[in-house]
């Protein structure tokens, strides 16, 4: 796979954009720790296929890292040369939330992006007065109950923003025309999918934008049929999802601070100031936190977090500079 990646560089150069032009390198190096750390979920994969993955990753920016882009392995149906049907390994890229949002932030279509569930104990308010929508999320501590849906707000670069609303019945067809609705992220990462999900929706009023077209394009391969997650039994139905009754209380609302940084994000944030040699020197972890806004040595937002990972993916790996040489392995 290392030869097959690194004839690649020049094809990859090709694709991505402007402003992460002579990082296919690095790209490659990343996409290539993926494959080895993740041997056992790869083995018997088609090697072109996880090529495609890495190449569709860059043309939006991104890196098969496992921390934005992701190539999952599903058993694909084919027919051979006689005819007959079969079944192979391929890799599909698949982006998280994150990734989307930092696609979005890249077009500067968005300035920042925020998404949580909504489950029955949250206090939650969405109300739509004429050209106004107000809205209020409080989420519970403890005892938060059942999911009943999920949210996306947007926020552009004029100041305004746009919030997208997605009920647990909508969550659950989109749930019910996916690859992976018995295996995978929905069972094993089901926030996660629901906040994806709402945050596609959202998106896709800005389709004008190339980035997010193609964007749109690799997302829909989701739902294509005769294809099944590698992982798993995939012969039993998938579980119900959580139900429970939505609690909309109209009235006065209060414009919610934004969301506070949760875990998943603190270890990618330490894992990338760790990629490019920073994080034992607290004080250019300082310089690079205040550059958006963030005071002292952690951020406090889902909003700075995003800009300083997206600052911190443009960095080359701090060995590959140690060495002194780009190419270096």
């Amino acid at each position: 796979m290392r030869e097959v990646l690194d004839d690649s560089v020049a094809k990859l150069e090709e694709v991505l954009p402007p402003m992460m032009r002579g990082q296919g390198r690095r790209l490659i190096k990343r996409a290539l720790l993926t494959f080895n750390r993740k041997g056992k979920d790869y083995k018997d994969l088609e090697p072109t296929s996880f090529i495609r993955c890495v190449l569709e990753a860059a043309e939006l920016g991104l890196a098969i890292d496992g921390r934005l882009a992701h190539a999952v392995p599903f058993n694909n149906k084919y027919k051979d040369a006689d005819g007959v049907e079969r079944w192979r390994k391929e890799a599909q890229l698949m982006v998280d939330y994150k990734g989307m949002i930092a696609v979005a932030r890249r077009c500067k279509i968005i300035t920042h992006c925020d998404a949580d569930v909504i489950c029955e104990n949250d206090e939650f308010e969405h109300v739509r007065r004429n050209d106004k929508t107000e809205f209020l999320h409080v989420p519970q501590l403890s005892g938060r109950g059942d999911c009943i849906g999920a949210y996306a707000r947007m926020y552009y670069p004029d100041g305004t923003w746009h919030l997208e609303v997605m009920s647990i019945d909508d969550l659950q067809k989109v749930r019910n025309v996916s690859k992976a609705k018995n295996d995978g992220p929905w069972m094993v990462w089901f926030d996660e999918m629901c906040k994806k999900s709402v945050l596609r929706r959202a998106l896709k009023l800005n389709q004008d934008d190339p980035a997010i077209l193609r964007l749109m394009e690799i997302e829909d391969r989701e739902i294509e049929e005769d294809a099944s997650p590698e992982v798993g039994e995939h012969d039993a139905p998938p579980p119900p999802m959580p139900t429970g009754r939505q609690s909309m209380r109209n009235g006065t609302s209060k414009k919610p601070a934004e969301p506070t940084v949760d875990t998943e994000t603190e270890l990618a944030l330490n894992d990338e100031f760790r990629r490019v040699g920073l994080a034992d020197d607290q004080a250019k972890v300082r310089e690079v936190l205040a550059k958006h806004g963030a005071k002292g040595i952690k951020v406090a937002t889902m909003g700075q977090a995003q800009a300083v990972l997206e600052e911190l993916s443009q960095l080359p790996d701090a060995e590959t500079v140690g060495a002194g040489n780009p190419d270096a392995d």
